[in-house]
């Protein structure tokens, strides 16, 4: 912990005990000695004032609480501040954090209870007790909850401001510790709010501080940079050199991040001074070990190896075996990259040795349990542990080959992807879960290498779908989870939800320089805190919803085979990086791994392809070049397979592309969509998902708002209500929301009732993060209120406007699309957009689309055959044909044909034709076999 930071804690402490004293002369009755309440008070007093050793005050309190009892006085706030003090006194002493808990939660009990003569204000510094203890034994999640506590309870009490702000402090650190950096800079900023508030400008620092290095591991080097300087001059005030050296230390790692090296390098020395001056020796390891890191990138392994060495010779004057083990198995790292395949073995255990987690030093083929990884605090030492023996055992496999090298590597990667699984359930922040998706890439390379290595073909499935869409695969779980809730605690969390999206767009709609924006800021934050805060008591009070919101189960490749069989499919996962690709190619009875390195092939093309696909005019002026690209997409990334023709479901990573507008020939005209009806998925796990069925009230929801109110800045699509028609006329119990009624709310309440949804609309989404939006009448939808929709029996969702399926790419995890936020709210297919439409374009599409779906047909099937009833229709048009107006539409999802709550109007026709058939064929075997002469056969039965 901070020096800073300490005195700050003592600071508190002893205010908080004087101002507690005056309240605690007052509880009980009679005289001021003895065996009574106040005399028993003056006593525990005078323990707590004395300078005696912790264990010698444990002793007197344990004394003073058996006359409490054998007094039989009743049990007050005295009496709980007696079995507060002997669990501090516990965990001091005798460092027995179970009893020092067991006690502190006597005591708060009985000081909420409200029982006459309790205390709910002492019951502030129990809770807050109860949170270290917890934290010094590293049940973090616990931890918080106690913080959490300590804060609700200090807000009922004025003047209490500053335990709230150290509760928010030690949590931010819990969160940086764990690697929740998004957690860690929402509570960093709200402690900065409420610190500037109350100009504590002490607690400013240490909120900046804990901010900076969040705002660094999340990529975000300019906010990084900014609370870096300013920590840095209030340091310099307080001369705090702790604070100091970590503001220099991150101003250090963002020039490098920048390639400014000989600034970071100089940065680096000047934060290590400043550190070894505060004499927190462990944390001067640690300033070490980034400086190392800092030689390892730039390949200058000797300096690497001398800083780590430093971080090991710092760790033990700080008594830290945690840093000991991060500065052994970076030597090992070090040595690994020498290929000093000996030396790197060795350190590697001696960091293991340190972490209590070798059993068998001599022996590299065994691993520590997941439940004994999964306690290690310091989540990036964990991943480093894992990956690293991982990636080492690989490459000593391809040196020599020997089996029982590859056979390790896989026993490892899989122990380190369900430690990288448990890490994932500790984060809270969407973004930190997407930090650690990020950082976990590169194992997860590593372990399909090793499946590919081993002929491993099911455990590469298996990696494969482990790396992919894990979080939308949780999303959909907690769906699940909360039908295991009751119908109250639904309404509450849609009303937490709706209050952060509220808040939300207030905050969008300022600009920084806005008087109202930290207050703003601070509004969205305890809005998000508060619904947090609530899913965690959730998981706590329903077990069963806990059980299937953190269900993890990856579908067996057989099952997945099983499937395809029964609906005549193929599934094609691809795995990409940069510098490699593994396509896996899975039929019902066969399976193909592939791999491909950067020498056979550029992911850069793949940009190019979806370029040139998205210009009309561009791809009409270097056709030839789209015609080349095409051709060479499709014989490195798809003709390997040799897959059947007919249904074809794509898995791709980071990248989304029509495979349909492929083309078999280098002169552009021979397309995979004459061949394959495709359809694309998040995951296996996505498409065998079983999605929850609710009952619906009408066939066919239609939203064409046609024209849009003024402040939205879009054109009007005039003739959408007419094609919305054109595409309704094929369904019964058909709604249609045009004009002023295509309202947003209107919109969101609607739609769940409805099998399939088409929306003829404006959308806006890129690539830089920016939240995507659907426009109605009225106003905006964003992706993050997508959420909001409740209980869906839709089955598909037409998104029939611009650019549906385009947003942010996160590692793994794909595009964070409009078609995804519906994916996300339990929809399972959506059929969505690539770049901008054409108008004309998309309405024929759609309807034609459709007018198949009525009928029955799949919907991969339905949307193939609409594009190829497109290009025969404009099979004289040369401009029509390219793949600019008719690949822009793809299926996402789910490709069943959809079930509709009453029959379609083909479907009423088809069995209006049946009867007319049916009542022909009795006319006709009537006449021909009348009913006064029956066959010999018949007689003979009637005389029986």
């Amino acid at each position: 912990m901070m020096n800073g930071y300490k005195s700050h804690i003592v600071f508190f402490i002893k205010n908080l005990g004087l101002a507690l004293l005056s309240q605690a002369l007052c509880v009980g009755s009679g005289n001021a000695q003895g065996t009574t309440s106040p005399g028993i008070f003056q006593k525990l007093i005078s323990i707590e004032e004395d300078t005696a050793i912790a264990k010698q005050k444990l002793q007197q309190v344990m004394y003073l609480k058996a006359s409490f009892e054998n007094s039989k006085l009743p049990q007050d706030s005295v009496y709980a501040r007696i079995l507060h003090r002997i669990g501090l006194y516990e965990s001091k002493a005798n460092r027995d954090f179970s009893k020092a808990i067991s006690f502190t939660i006597a005591a708060v009990q009985l000081n909420m209870s409200g029982k006459k003569n309790c205390s709910k204000f002492f019951a502030i510094k129990s809770y807050n007790n109860l949170a270290f203890y917890y934290d010094s034994v590293m049940l973090y999640s616990k931890s918080i909850s106690y913080f959490d506590s300590t804060i609700i309870l200090a807000k009922n009490f004025i003047g209490k401001q500053d335990v709230v702000l150290d509760c928010r402090l030690r949590k931010a650190v819990i969160f940086l510790q764990t690697g929740d950096y998004q957690k860690n800079i929402e509570e960093s900023t709200i402690g900065l709010l409420e610190a500037r508030k109350m100009q504590d400008s002490l607690s400013v620092l240490f909120f900046l501080g804990q901010r900076e290095q969040s705002y660094f591991f999340q990529n975000q080097l300019q906010p990084a940079m900014n609370d870096a300087t300013l920590a840095e001059s209030y340091a310099l005030l307080f001369n705090n050199k702790y604070e100091l050296a970590t503001a220099i230390k991150t101003k250090a790692l963002i020039n490098e991040k920048k390639q400014l090296l000989t600034k970071a390098d100089s940065l680096f020395r000047k934060a290590i001074y400043a550190r070894i001056q505060s004499e927190d020796f462990a944390k001067v390891g640690d300033d070490y070990m980034d400086y190392g890191n800092f030689f390892l990138n730039l390949k200058n392994y000797q300096k690497a190896k001398d800083c780590y060495f430093k971080t090991v010779e710092y760790a033990k004057k700080g008594n830290d075996p945690e840093r000991l083990a991060r500065g052994y198995s970076n030597i090992s790292q070090v040595a690994f990259y020498e290929k000093n395949y000996a030396s790197a073995q060795a350190f590697y255990q001696k960091a293991l040795g340190y972490l209590k987690l070798s059993s068998n030093p001599k022996d590299f083929f065994s691993n520590p349990t997941a439940k004994q990884f999964s306690i290690i605090p310091n989540k990036e030492l964990v991943l480093v542990l894992a990956g690293n023996k991982t990636e080492f055992l690989l490459n000593l496999y391809k040196n020599n080959r020997s089996q029982d090298y590859i056979n390790a590597c896989i026993k490892t990667a899989l122990l380190a992807d369900s430690v990288i699984t448990s890490i994932r359930y500790e984060q809270v922040g969407e973004q930190s879960k997407l930090y650690w998706r990020n950082r976990t890439r590169e194992f997860y390379t590593n372990a399909v290498e090793a499946c590919y290595l081993a002929n491993d073909i099911t455990l590469a499935f298996y990696f494969m779908e482990k790396s992919r869409a894990v979080l939308l695969n949780d999303q959909l779980n907690a769906l699940s989870a909360s039908l295991h809730l009751p119908a109250a605690e639904a309404v509450k969390e849609e009303a937490l939800q709706m209050n952060i999206i509220a808040e939300q767009q207030k905050f969008s709609a300022l600009s920084d320089t806005s008087r109202n924006y930290y207050d703003q800021q601070n509004k969205l934050l305890l809005a998000r805190e508060n619904y947090e805060r609530y899913i965690k008591s959730l998981e706590q009070k329903f077990p069963a919803y806990y059980q299937f919101k953190y269900a993890e189960s990856i579908p067996p490749l057989t099952a997945l085979q099983h499937v395809l069989a029964i609906n005549k499919q193929s599934f094609v996962h691809y795995f990409v990086n940069d510098t490699l690709v593994y396509i896996l190619g899975i039929t019902p009875g066969a399976v193909k791994l592939i791999k491909l390195k950067k020498k056979d092939f550029d992911i850069k093309f793949l940009s190019e392809f979806i370029q040139l696909c998205a210009d009309a005019q561009m791809l009409n002026n270097h056709y030839s070049r789209f015609a080349q690209l095409s051709n060479s997409i499709y014989r490195t990334l798809f003709e390997p397979l040799k897959l059947p023709k007919g249904r074809v479901i794509i898995c791709a990573d980071n990248f989304l592309l029509p495979f349909e507008a492929l083309c078999t020939d280098t002169a552009g005209s021979r397309f995979l969509i004459y061949d394959y009806a495709f359809s694309y998925v998040y995951s296996a796990r996505y498409l065998m998902n079983k999605f929850i069925s609710y009952e619906a009230k009408g066939d066919f929801l239609g939203v064409a708002p046609a024209s849009f109110a003024a402040g939205l800045n879009v054109i009007d699509l005039k003739n959408s209500a007419a094609a919305l028609d054109a595409s309704a006329n094929y369904y019964n119990h058909v709604q249609l929301l045009t004009n002023d009624k295509a309202a947003k709310s209107n919109f969101l309440k609607q739609l769940p009732g409805y099998t399939v949804v088409n929306i003829f609309s404006h959308a806006t989404a890129d690539t830089t993060g920016t939240e995507p939006l659907l426009f109605m009448a009225d106003s905006v939808i964003h992706l993050s209120e997508l959420q909001l929709i409740n209980n869906p029996a839709t089955q598909l969702v037409v998104l029939s406007a611009c650019q549906t399926n385009v947003g942010k790419t996160a590692t793994g995890e794909g595009i964070y699309s409009l078609a995804r936020g519906f994916a996300s709210a339990g929809i399972p297919a959506v059929s969505a957009t690539l770049w901008k439409a054409d108008e004309e374009t998309i309405y024929k599409l759609s309807e034609i689309f459709n007018r198949n779906l009525s009928t029955g047909m799949s919907k991969d099937e339905a949307l193939q055959q609409a594009k190829l009833s497109f290009l025969q229709d404009n099979k004289t048009s040369s401009e029509k044909l390219l793949p600019y107006y008719w690949a822009n539409m793809i299926l996402v999802g789910n490709t069943d044909p959809v079930k509709l709550t009453a029959n379609s109007r083909y479907a009423w026709w088809l069995a209006a034709g049946i009867f007319m058939l049916a009542i022909l064929v009795i006319f006709w075997t009537a006449k021909r076999y009348p009913t006064s002469r029956p066959s010999p056969i018949s007689k003979k039965t009637l005389t029986q």
